[in-house]
């Protein structure tokens, strides 16, 4: 319970960190495992290959230290996706991101309408989820 109360504070504080580049798109509540204390967020681009995205990939990651060192818990981001920008690709990325059991995804959407099913599923799956750059309006 300790560590849910934390995800979702640090969540929130990522949220406000990176809202500048964000639609939010979060209904989920975090779930978290008791045994784990890494708090683990993948951070999906539309493309590895693009400068504009790395400039995200270095925020997650900036962000991830300082949560850690702010709350001694340790705060993990993964920038994860393809070179292109597929959006069948990108519901794979999202997709693989949920069975690694992720605890947020923030994701940079290639097509609003095809990132409502795989954004539905972390939801369901009780992953939150925040747009960034592209938002999909639909997906909750």
């Amino acid at each position: 319970m300790k560590k849910a109360l934390r995800l979702s504070i640090i969540v929130a504080l990522v949220v406000l960190a990176l809202s500048p580049l964000s639609g939010v798109n979060s209904t989920a509540t975090p779930q978290v495992s008791a045994q784990d204390d890494t708090i683990t967020i993948a951070w999906i681009p539309k493309a590895l290959n693009n400068p504009v995205f790395e400039l995200g990939r270095d925020g997650c990651m900036q962000a991830a230290a300082e949560l850690t060192e702010a709350t001694g818990t340790e705060v993990e981001c993964l920038y994860m996706g393809s070179t292109a920008s597929d959006m069948a690709e990108q519901a794979r990325v999202i997709e693989d991101a949920i069975s690694q059991g992720v605890d947020a995804i923030g994701v940079s959407c290639n097509d609003p309408d095809g990132c409502v099913d795989p954004i539905q599923s972390a939801l369901a799956a009780g992953i939150p989820v925040m747009t960034w750059d592209s938002d999909s309006p639909e997906s909750g």
